[in-house]
């Protein structure tokens, strides 16, 4: 008879392990869904949008943003660009009541909205690794909105390959970012000077 009781409890026991691994990748599949919808084609179109709109005049922008080039890694460049990018478009000002001023406006809303769930989008990473690869680029206000355009569309690219932000990126900060410094162009873009 203990040996009926131990088949039974190895026939529980793998039952629940097999119905807890299936929750968990209900979770995963619903937050990833959620975070899919985020980024539409429209939040793209109005990027694509407003950075045409942009005149082609010498003024220069600067800002920091991580070079994804050199970091050669799409999930650890979002992941170290994400909190810079909110830097960028808070910055980011046209004339109040435009058009151009209410697209900047939604595609901010978007960007607070991968953030703002309880299980967010993008898992943060330690600051102090993440940091060492800044960089200080300065361009045109149309490269640096080609450049947020590019960006939530590498994020949109990821989240439907089924992305969950989850890598620990820290060792490829540390090989591949020797520390800030200045760069002459936008992150990805050909230099223009």
């Amino acid at each position: 008879m203990p040996r009926l009781g131990a088949k039974v409890c190895l026939l529980r026991c793998s039952l629940l392990s097999s119905l807890l691994f299936l929750l968990l990748r209900i979770h995963e599949t619903e937050q990833n869904s959620y975070c899919q919808q985020i980024i539409t084609e429209r939040h793209l179109a109005e990027l694509e949008e407003l950075a045409d709109t942009q005149m082609q005049h010498p003024g220069r922008v600067s800002f920091k943003f991580i070079d994804k080039m050199q970091l050669n890694d799409s999930i650890c460049y979002v992941k170290a660009a994400f909190p810079l990018m909110g830097k960028i478009l808070e910055r980011t000002e046209f004339k109040e009541n435009s058009s151009n001023a209410r697209k900047m406006q939604t595609v901010r809303r978007m960007y607070n909205r991968i953030d703002e769930s309880v299980d967010p989008c993008i898992r943060e990473e330690d600051d102090e690794e993440r940091m060492m690869c800044f960089k200080e680029f300065t361009t045109s206000p149309y490269e640096m909105l080609v450049l947020v355009k590019d960006f939530f569309q590498d994020i949109k690219r990821l989240l439907q390959n089924q992305e969950t932000f989850e890598k620990d990126c820290s060792h490829i900060y540390r090989r591949a970012c020797p520390g800030p410094r200045k760069a002459g162009s936008s992150p990805g873009l050909a230099s223009t000077q």
